[in-house]
């Protein structure tokens, strides 16, 4: 700063007019990043909804696998008891 009286003013407008600036500067970054990271984490949630559906569809088939196994169990079972219990 200069110990002009008249410029002193012009000094501090410029001053704050390049603060405002590099401010504005720092914000629009602070923006870009938070872009790219709100990409990254609708991708990975994405990626995330695909996985679960893919586990609950094998969970699906996994169930609908021991149930036709278990009536088949049980179909044998109860044949075996009833020729077990028929005279011969």
């Amino acid at each position: 700063m200069s110990n002009n009286v008249f410029a002193a003013p012009q000094e501090w407008v410029s001053f704050w007019k390049k603060a405002a600036e590099e401010h504005v500067a720092r914000g629009a970054a602070v923006s870009d990043e938070w872009a790219k990271l709100e990409g990254k984490s609708i991708e990975q949630a994405g990626a995330m909804v695909d996985e679960v559906s893919k586990l609950t569809k094998e969970s699906l088939a996994y169930g609908a696998q021991l149930a036709t196994e278990w009536r088949k169990l049980t179909l044998d079972v109860l044949k075996a008891q009833q020729k077990a219990q028929s005279p011969a």
